[in-house]
């Protein structure tokens, strides 16, 4: 990494993971997203997000060029992985998922690319990708049936950021047209937040938690 590419890095570990959670150990963006960075689309994704939030602050157009170029690299790798056959296979697409989470938080800072009504925030879109993926790579049924089930910690974080992003939007969005509503692919819905010991989905940003919100909806 260059003098610019090093401090955009340095910035997302030691300044934006911080500000996600107080609690090191646990942080899901720093000890699970972070690692993945030896993907060059990642990479290029968390330098990109790093370097919006600095440049709010150092307005300097060095930066500015250098994120717009990550942003255009990271978008081709993202669609690279979008149309991979590999990211929708049982186990897989890790990298796909959270190239997803990170350009969605991009979208969420990035004011100039919020969409107006009627149309969907770039961002609700984006983790909504996320969920199609979580879904596609883990089939498996929970609690008595447990084939297929994919289960890591990364798994998890993952499932954590995308299905808290959905499941709490869902309270601001207007109700599904009658027509289309399909009551069985509802229920089925954030099924992968279900793993796990009791611990797993009991503690910290409790998977078991954000699920229940969906039901209670």
């Amino acid at each position: 990494m260059d003098k610019i590419d090093r401090r955009l890095f340095d910035f997302y570990i030691k300044n934006w993971c911080p500000g996600r959670s107080v609690l090191r150990d646990t942080n899901l963006w720093l000890k699970d997203l972070a690692p993945m960075h030896g993907n060059e689309g990642i990479l290029q994704a968390i330098k990109c997000l790093a370097g919006t939030y600095i440049y709010d602050y150092v307005p300097d157009e060095r930066i500015r060029q250098r994120i717009n170029q990550l942003y255009v690299e990271a978008d081709q790798n993202y669609i690279a992985h979008l149309n991979a056959p590999e990211s929708r296979e049982v186990g897989k697409g890790q990298e796909a998922i959270t190239m997803t989470v990170l350009l969605s938080m991009l979208d969420i800072v990035l004011t100039e690319r919020r969409l107006k009504k009627p149309y969907n925030p770039r961002w609700l879109e984006g983790f909504r990708q996320g969920e199609y993926f979580l879904q596609a790579t883990d089939p498996g049924a929970r609690y008595w049936k447990n084939n297929n089930v994919q289960y890591n910690e990364l798994r998890i974080s993952q499932s954590i950021i995308v299905g808290r992003a959905v499941i709490l939007a869902q309270p601001m969005m207007a109700l599904p047209s009658p027509q289309t509503f399909n009551p069985e692919a509802e229920a089925g819905r954030f099924s992968w937040l279900l793993y796990g010991t009791e611990k797993d989905i009991g503690s910290n940003a409790s998977p078991q938690l954000i699920y229940g919100k969906t039901q209670a909806g």
